[in-house]
């Protein structure tokens, strides 16, 4: 009854008593329905304000740099990186003042910075383009064709600067302030076809040199203003690929390393390279394709970019004449060598960088000139050995994590007026940290950049570790409650919101180094291009550990290897890596590592490569769960067939397959080996099982193939650690559908793809199928008219989804599918009910030798973000709702309710009770566009390669990992938290509307009983 009624429902009094009997009573009623009200106000008030980074974190990054130059008046450096990122870092604090992605493919090889206009100039792919340095805004871009591996990008100065490039079989000059085209000159099929090229101006002349490396022969184009003929230089030996051109001409090692190659730029009689053995220089050191070799005014530079065999050499060219200059302390030292900058006068230095055992360096910076070291600073401590990072070598036994591959030399004018220099020190294990005068300024590491495949792993058990909880202050808390209530209330200034974050991230245990039982806490493992693997912590994104395997040690597949019932050992993953040839092939290195340290527990060969890994299950072994592969070679011509070994190969792992060899198949795409769109499935015949179980590689038997009408735009299968929680979707007219959720289905697109020319006498349309992936029956086929590709597809329990171009609507469309067992059943009754959704066996277990009959409801949509991958979230039994992951062409995630692409959506705006019932939503062709919906927020991952999900311990919840060229974590409760309370949850307000309602209830009892003892007496 509403406080109304209870005013009202009372005994008769008579008189004023009664109404004041009645006051009273209402006067108490709303005291308690205001507490109530303060009990109700949602305690989310402040979600995006004071939640903001509680639980995620973004790690913005540019990559493994290739080049880069400083600018003297302001305190930047511009960097271009293997990633395709052209960025400007703040010399302050290593922070990006600005940064573009270029396309995907687009790598940066060549740049240089135009002091006097201020422009940065990179060439990528076939595009020269200039970026003004204040904010990376675009000056201009031309098109200057296809570059070689190692084009040629020089400044010609004069009254009208330009800039020279040797790409597209043409020596081409822009204007450098507006990049229009002043000049090209074609090349030679001779030199249009050369490896490396080099361009230089020789007063109002340009001279360029195109070689093949291997070769003995360099073409040499003098005076390419004109038409000039180029000449031919041969040399003694073949050349290596390490060169450099400058003012004193072109220097190329010879293919042993041992001697270098030099021509002038000035046209002579020469009829060939002038070489010179390097240990007659003054080389100390034997040379490896490791060697750094630069071009100074007055000759060249080299150095032997190893700090295991350290060595370097200033080489001066006078006249005709080549030598070297007297060896410095520099000379037996150094292993790497900087581009030579000017500084006061006509001086000119390169940097001459040391690398101590302990990884400090001492930097010499050298005049070019004489040879001799005009400053020297050092030993600089704080470098990336000092990060906390672990090394190991790689499997193939090499270590190059603390080499030196790259120097950056700037110069700047100190308060005294003399020159001091900045050096960017870009390392092998891709740490880039910036020197001056003697300090590591900062120090960025850059190889999380280049992820390539990422997994989440469980961390330690509070008691297997001798990490502590840390301690919380009550009165932290208790100021933390106060903080937090004024937040919510509006009623906080700046000052406390930012004490109130800055006490939640002191106080948050989200950072422990140990499991919680949640499963919010989690390890991410990641494999990066660069050879490295590492743990990051999901909290804060901060690295636990990390193992340096070298570039030819990267990982291709990171798998979970192994698990443990006790909380004392370490689950195990494994990374596969090209291994050593091994008679005459490839094999594949497999290392096992514990995920809480990082330590290696096992290291063998595969005896060949291996590109596919399919999954066999769990097998137990003791106190362990380990996991079993099969790993798959794929066959490069139509005559061969895969080639599988087992993974591990161990009695157990024979006898788990022996066990599941009949049942046991899987597919490859082989339209590049047969030359024509197709997919073939493979088992295991009588004699690959005997060869598996006897610990042999054995050959697959082909067991289907399934030959395509147009080219195979998308495949995708569903993922073996997605869970199911029931085979049943109960309707609601409370009848039954079954979900057809065989784990071996496929569904296959193709049609025309993207840049194909359509047919003139035929419709476009392309063809979505669902197959089975053990027998290549095609459940089912649908087509698609007028679209094409790009498509991106995604199976997902009995659910497909299919984006495809429509070309005749010129939009981007979204097909989904759902496939449900059309086999006949008895009548509907609540007994069958019960049985089918108690019952495990109640319903009968799937066979794709006979497979049922299906049902598949189709609806098509459109979408206004197009998705370049797509993903589900997943969490821990499959219950909660699922949300579809959508990574957007703009380095977003986008999360869509799977309600919203349900096939089922009724096309009527007004909804029955059943249909309400079932949540259903009415149809739109449009799918929505909420900007709440972003499971990125407000971040880009810029680049964005991979999407992880992984489900925590409680169902509600979804942890989500991004990656490309940034970094990105967060978690997700599709159908909210039901099942956890919010992390910022105000137990301060808790109490008190505690406190609240008992003083309530006690006053109200009160004031009952006197105004029940003062009727008595009416």
């Amino acid at each position: 009854m509403g406080v109304v009624g209870s005013c009202m429902g009372r005994r008769k009094l008579s008189g004023i008593a009664r109404y004041q009997w009645a006051a009273d009573m209402c006067k108490m009623h709303g005291i308690a329905l205001l507490l109530v009200g303060l009990c109700a106000l949602p305690l989310g008030q402040a979600l995006f304000q004071d939640q903001a980074g509680t639980y995620d974190w973004y790690k913005s990054l540019v990559g493994h740099v290739l080049g880069g130059a400083f600018q003297k008046n302001k305190p930047r450096v511009f960097v271009a990186t293997e990633q395709g990122a052209v960025s400007s870092l703040n010399l302050r604090d290593g922070s990006i003042a600005w940064r573009h992605k270029l396309d995907d493919g687009e790598v940066p090889i060549a740049s240089l910075f135009l002091d006097s206009q201020g422009l940065f100039v990179t060439l990528s792919g076939s595009t020269l383009r200039a970026w003004e340095h204040a904010d990376g805004s675009l000056a201009w871009q031309v098109s200057v064709g296809k570059t070689t591996d190692k084009p040629a990008l020089a400044f010609v100065p004069g009254a009208h600067p330009s800039i020279a490039v040797v790409a597209g079989g043409q020596i081409q000059l822009f204007d450098a302030d507006k990049g229009t085209q002043k000049e090209s000159v074609s090349l030679t099929d001779q030199a249009a076809g050369a490896a490396i090229t080099h361009v230089q101006s020789s007063g109002s002349e340009l001279v360029a040199f195109a070689y093949k490396p291997g070769g003995d022969e360099v073409r040499v184009y003098a005076g390419v203003h004109g038409a000039a003929t180029p000449t031919t230089l041969s040399a003694p030996a073949p050349l290596s690929a390490l060169s450099a051109a400058g003012p004193a001409g072109l220097a190329v090692l010879s293919a042993d390393y041992e001697q270098i190659c030099t021509a002038p730029l000035a046209a002579g009689n020469e009829q060939g390279l002038f070489c010179q053995s390097l240990r007659t220089l003054g080389l100390t050191t034997a040379l490896t394709a490791d060697a750094q070799l630069v071009a100074t005014a007055h000759g060249w530079a080299v150095a032997s970019g190893s700090p295991a065999a350290p060595g370097a050499l200033l080489i001066k060219r006078e006249g005709s004449s080549v030598s070297g200059l007297p060896a410095k302390e520099y000379g037996k030292a150094g292993s790497a060598v900087s581009g030579a900058v000017a500084t006061t006068g006509d001086a000119e230095h390169v940097a001459v960088a040391e690398v101590g055992a302990d990884g400090a360096v001492s930097v010499f910076y050298v005049n070019t000139k004489t040879g001799e070291t005009s400053s020297r600073e050092g030993p600089i401590k704080a470098s990336p050995t000092g990060t906390g990072h672990a090394r190991g070598a790689a499997v193939s036994g090499a270590a190059a994590g603390s080499a030196l591959k790259r120097l950056v030399l700037g110069s700047f004018k100190k308060k005294d007026g003399s020159d001091g220099f900045r050096l960017l020190l870009v390392w092998g294990d891709e740490h880039v940290s910036l020197a001056q005068q003697g300090v590591t300024v900062w120090v960025r590491d850059e190889a999380l950049a280049g992820v390539t495949k990422a997994m989440f792993a469980d961390l330690p058990a509070a008691g297997s570790v001798g990490a502590p909880a840390p301690a919380t202050a009550f009165a932290d808390f208790l100021r933390l409650q106060l903080l937090s209530a004024k937040v919510q209330f509006k009623v906080a200034s700046p000052a406390e919101e930012e004490e109130a974050r800055a006490l939640r991230a002191e106080l948050s245990d989200r950072n422990t180094p140990t499991r919680d039982s949640r499963g919010f806490r989690r390890a991410i493992l990641v494999a990066t291009a660069s050879g490295r693997v590492a743990a990051l912590h999901n909290g804060d994104g901060r690295t636990l550990w990390a193992r340096e395997f070298g570039r030819a040690g990267a990982a291709k597949h990171l798998l979970p290897w192994a698990s443990f019932h006790d909380l004392t050992h370490a689950p195990r993953a494994a990374l596969l890596a090209p291994g050593p040839e091994s008679g005459g092939a490839l094999s594949t290195a497999l290392t096992v590592v514990d995920t809480y340290a990082g330590h290696v527990v096992e290291q063998y060969e595969v005896p060949h490569h291996v590109d596919k890994v399919v999954s066999l299950g769990v097998v137990a072994e003791g106190a362990a769960e380990q996991r079993v592969y099969l790993g798959v070679r794929v066959p490069t011509s139509a005559q061969e067939l895969p080639t599988v070994v087992l993974l591990p190969d161990t009695p157990l792992a024979r006898q788990h397959f022996a066990s599941h060899a009949r049942t046991t198949f899987f597919w490859l795409d082989t339209s590049a080996i047969e030359g024509a769109p197709a997919l073939q499935g493979f088992g295991f015949d009588a004699a690959a099982v005997a060869a598996l179980t006897a610990g042999a590689p054995a050959t697959a038997a082909r067991a289907w193939a399934l030959a395509l009408p147009q080219p195979l735009l998308a495949v995708a299968a569903r993922d073996p650690a997605e869970p199911s929680h029931s085979s049943v979707k109960v309707l609601g007219d409370r009848s039954i559908k079954y979900r057809y959720l065989n784990p071996n289905t496929l569904v296959v697109v193709s049609g025309l793809a993207p840049g194909q020319p359509e047919p003139r006498d035929d419709l476009t349309a392309a063809h979505i199928m669902l197959v089975d992936a053990v027998t290549g029956r095609v459940l089912h086929s649908q087509s698609a008219p007028g679209a094409r590709g790009p498509a991106t597809a995604l199976l997902s329990e009995n659910t497909a989804v299919v984006q495809l171009w429509d070309s005749s609507s010129a939009r981007f469309t979204v097909t989904s599918l759902e496939a449900y067992d059309a086999t006949p059943r008895p009548p509907f009754s609540v007994s069958a009910l019960l049985d089918t959704l108690l019952n495990p066996n109640a319903t009968a277990p799937w066979s794709s030798l006979s497979p049922p009959p299906l049902e598949v409801l189709s609806q098509v949509y459109s979408t206004h973000t197009p998705a370049k991958a797509l993903a589900t979230t997943l969490t821990r039994a499959g219950i909660t709702s699922k949300m579809m992951l959508a990574a957007t062409h703009n380095d977003q995630v986008y999360a869509l309710d799977a309600r919203f692409v349900d096939p089922r959506r009724p096309r009527k705006a007004k909804l029955s009770a059943e249909e309400q019932e079932e949540r259903l939503i009415p149809y739109q062709e449009a799918l929505p566009l909420q900007p709440t919906s972003f499971a990125s927020m407000d971040k880009r991952v810029v680049g964005l390669r991979g999407m992880l999900s992984a489900p925590a311990r409680l169902e509600s919840t979804s942890l989500l990992f991004f990656w490309g060229l940034d970094l990105q974590y967060t978690r997700i409760a599709p159908a909210k938290g039901f099942d956890s309370l919010d992390d910022d949850f105000s137990y301060g307000l808790l109490v008190v509307a505690l406190i609240g309602l008992t003083v309530a209830a006690v006053v109200l009892r009160w004031y009952t009983r006197r105004a029940q003892l003062a009727a008595k007496w009416l």
